[in-house]
C-alpha cells in the first residue's frame, strides 16, 4: 500500500472510532469512493500506486501537444532504439520544454523573451570524457593562415596556423554569405553538391581588391570583392581562401559539403539518423528537415571549424563507425566564438570550451530519454557547455573565488546575453544548469531565432 492510501486508512480509522457506526460507515465510503481511478485519466498523465500524477506545464508558456524532454537516465527498449543499445551518456540532456513553444516569435518578429522556471528534472550531463570532447593542449593558434586546405586536414595533436600577424583570430575585413557575416580567420558553413555558395566582402575596401581560391569545386564568378562558387558533386570539406591584395589579411572558408538525405530514411550510409518531423514547429523554417549531413571520418573528425572549435566536438556521442554524420550550424560557431571574445577582453582564460552535448540525431536524443521532438541539438544548432581552460574536465574558477560553483556557470550566462545582443540571426535559446552530484554547472546555448531563458 503507498503512503497515501496509508494515510487514508487512518483517516477513515479515527473517524470511525469517534462517529456514530451508521455515519462513520457512510462517510469511509465517500472517501474511499473520491479516490483517483485508474480509469479516464488525462492523457499525458502517469499512474504510480493509486495515485495520478498529472504532467506538469509551465505558468508562462502554452502547452502544446508535443511532449516535453523528461529525465535523460534510461535508455528505451531495442525496438525504440536501434542505435546498437546506445547508452544514455552523462553529457548529454534534454534541453526545456522551451525547445516546443513559441517559435512562431521568430516569424512575428517579437523580441519578447519566454521565461519558465519549469524545466523537467535531467539525470546527465556536464560531464563527459574530456579526450573526446576538448581541443588538444596545443590547439591555441599561434600564427598566420598560410594555406588553406591544409589546415583542415590537421589533427588536434599539431599546433596549427589560426591567427594573424597581430596575434587576433580576426581576418582583417568582413564578408557577408547565407544572410550572416562574419570577420573571423576560419569559418565553416555547410552546402550541397552542386550548390552555389556567394560571398561579399562588406568591409575594408579601401583598394576593392581580393583574390578568390578554391581548393575544389569552381569559382565561376568573382569580381574584386565577391565571387561564387560552386560545389563539387562530392561530399566533403572544401576551402574558399580570401586574401586581400597588397595586405596580409586573409580568411578561410571551410565548405562542408554534405551528403544530400531523402529526409525519409532512417540512415545515412549505415549511419543511424532516426526520423525528423515531416511539418516544421508551428511553421517555423528553423525547424525543417536537414536536406543533408555533413560526413565525418577518420581524417577530418578533429579538423577545424573555426579559430577554437573542433569538428570532433559536435559528433554525436552515439556508437557506431565511421563515416558518421551530422550537422553544425554557421551560426553557432559564430556565437560561441564571439563568446570566447567576450570572456576573453574581461580577463578570463576561454581559449577552450568543452562542449559537453553538440549534434545529436533524433535517434540517439530519443535513446537517451528527451522526448522532444524539436530539440535544437538534433538541427546542430545547440551545444550545452562551459569553460575548461586547463582542460580537468571541470568548470574553471570565473569569478575568482576560488572554488567552483554554480556562479562561474552564471558568469558565462552573462556574458552569452551580452554577445545575443542586437544581432537577430545569434539570438536564442540560454539555459542555467546549476551544480548535482552527477555534473558540472553547464549552460545550455542555441541559435533559434527567437530569446528563450531557463534555469534549472
Amino acid at each position: 500500500m503507498n503512503p497515501k492510501s496509508q494515510r487514508r486508512f487512518r483517516d477513515i480509522a479515527i473517524s470511525i472510532a469517534t462517529l456514530p457506526l451508521g455515519l462513520a460507515i457512510g462517510w469511509a465510503l465517500v472517501v474511499w469512493m473520491e479516490q483517483p481511478s485508474t480509469e479516464g485519466k488525462k492523457a499525458g498523465s502517469t499512474q504510480v500506486g493509486n495515485t495520478v500524477n498529472e504532467p506538469e506545464v509551465p505558468e508562462t508558456v502554452q502547452s502544446t501537444s508535443e511532449p516535453e524532454e523528461g529525465q535523460a537516465s534510461e535508455v528505451g527498449d531495442d525496438s525504440d532504439t536501434s542505435v546498437d543499445a546506445v547508452a544514455a551518456s552523462v553529457s548529454d540532456v534534454g534541453d526545456s520544454p522551451l525547445e516546443d513553444v513559441a517559435p512562431e516569435l521568430a516569424a512575428e518578429g517579437t523580441q519578447e523573451v519566454v521565461v519558465t522556471d519549469e524545466v523537467p528534472d535531467e539525470a546527465t550531463g556536464g560531464k563527459g570524457e574530456v579526450e573526446d570532447r576538448v581541443p588538444d593542449a596545443e590547439q591555441v593558434p599561434v600564427e598566420e593562415i598560410d594555406i588553406c586546405d591544409e589546415i583542415f586536414k590537421k589533427t588536434m595533436k599539431e599546433s596549427i596556423s589560426l591567427k594573424t600577424r597581430e596575434g587576433a583570430t580576426k581576418s582583417g575585413f568582413t564578408v557577408e554569405f547565407d544572410g550572416i557575416t562574419s570577420e573571423w580567420s576560419l569559418m565553416t558553413a555547410s552546402t550541397l553538391p552542386g550548390d552555389l555558395f556567394t560571398v561579399n566582402v562588406i568591409e575594408n575596401l579601401d583598394t576593392e581588391r581580393f583574390q578568390f581560391e578554391a581548393d575544389k569545386g569552381k569559382l565561376i564568378e568573382s569580381d574584386g570583392d565577391s565571387a561564387t562558387w560552386k560545389a563539387p558533386q562530392k561530399p566533403g570539406i572544401c576551402c574558399l581562401k580570401i586574401k586581400q591584395v597588397d595586405s596580409e589579411n586573409m580568411m578561410c572558408i571551410h565548405l562542408a559539403v554534405m551528403q544530400p538525405w531523402d529526409g525519409d530514411s532512417e540512415y545515412v550510409n549505415g549511419y543511424r539518423i532516426g526520423k525528423y518531423q515531416d511539418e516544421p514547429f508551428r511553421g517555423n523554417p528553423r525547424y525543417k528537415k536537414p536536406r543533408g549531413f555533413i560526413e565525418v571520418t577518420e581524417e577530418n573528425v578533429d579538423s577545424w571549424l573555426s579559430p577554437h572549435l573542433q569538428l570532433s566536438q559536435f559528433v554525436c556521442k552515439q556508437e557506431a563507425d565511421f563515416p558518421k554524420y551530422m550537422l553544425v550550424d554557421t551560426r553557432l560557431l559564430l556565437k560561441l566564438e564571439n563568446l570566447i571574445e567576450e570572456l576573453e577582453a574581461s580577463g578570463r582564460d576561454a581559449s577552450n570550451l568543452y562542449i559537453s552535448s553538440g549534434y545529436r540525431t533524433p535517434a540517439y536524443n530519443y535513446a537517451i530519454g528527451n522526448k522532444t521532438s524539436y530539440s535544437r541539438h538534433l538541427y546542430g544548432d545547440a551545444a550545452d557547455l562551459f569553460v575548461d581552460a586547463n582542460r580537468d574536465g571541470k568548470i574553471d574558477d570565473l569569478d575568482f573565488s576560488g572554488s567552483v560553483d554554480d556562479a562561474d556557470a552564471e558568469f558565462i550566462q552573462r556574458a552569452v546575453e551580452e554577445v545575443s545582443a542586437g544581432t537577430r540571426y545569434l539570438m536564442g535559446g540560454l539555459g542555467f544548469y546549476s551544480v548535482k552530484n552527477y555534473r558540472n554547472p553547464f549552460i545550455h546555448v542555441d541559435t533559434r531565432g527567437y530569446p528563450a531563458r531557463w534555469n534549472k
